[in-house]
């Protein structure tokens, strides 16, 4: 397993192939080339470990590869991972999250879901069936009532991709657990002056 946001390497490296086209060492040759590399999660993991940081790991398979990609982030995870506390599994994909239920049940799952995508998921029915700790919602889905409906059947929810200090502190005050974000020192500023 590799760790990057996109598909494909058509934004970074300019090849129009699908990452999961490409195998490892070919992958290996393309990152020489790029400013910065697609690291494997193996990598990954040893910098988490290096300086002791958790990780809420998106489980983002191939259209087809769910229960595969799941099992074999889950098997590097169990063999690289370097904390007490396990990490965060979380996916679009849920029946990913499924076999990360079965494999490891004792984990801890987040049901990702874009309600503009798919406004009719049964994210609730989905939440329960699967034991899981959070839902993860686009910030823009963020409402106080579904942020309530959320934390009643036990969850904790978390929103992405929240860049604007202005909108984290808006979503802190609907009780919002966490949020993902690319700008973590504005935003780690905006947390310490909402506290």
């Amino acid at each position: 397993p590799v760790v990057h946001h996109d598909d494909s390497l058509r934004r970074i490296a300019g090849i129009d192939r699908d990452i999961a086209e490409t195998d490892f060492a070919e992958l290996q040759e393309i990152n020489a080339t790029l400013a910065t590399a697609i690291p494997s999660l193996e990598e990954t993991l040893a910098v988490l470990s290096k300086v002791g940081l958790l990780a809420n790991v998106e489980i983002k398979p191939t259209p087809g590869t769910a229960a595969e990609t799941a099992r074999r982030t889950i098997d590097t995870l169990r063999r690289h991972w370097g904390h007490d506390m396990p990490p965060l599994l979380s996916s679009f994909d849920w029946q990913a999250l499924a076999v990360a239920a079965d494999v490891v049940p004792e984990w801890p799952r987040g049901v990702l879901i874009d309600f503009r995508d798919t406004p009719d998921a049964d994210w609730r029915g989905t939440a329960e069936r699967l034991r899981a700790f959070s839902l993860h919602l686009d910030q823009r889905s963020a409402t106080p009532a579904l942020v309530d409906e959320a934390k009643a059947l036990g969850l904790r929810v978390l929103t992405y991709t929240v860049n604007d200090p202005d909108r984290a502190r808006a979503l802190w005050n609907m009780e919002v657990d966490s949020v993902f974000t690319d700008r973590v020192t504005a935003i780690g500023e905006a947390a310490r002056s909402n506290e």
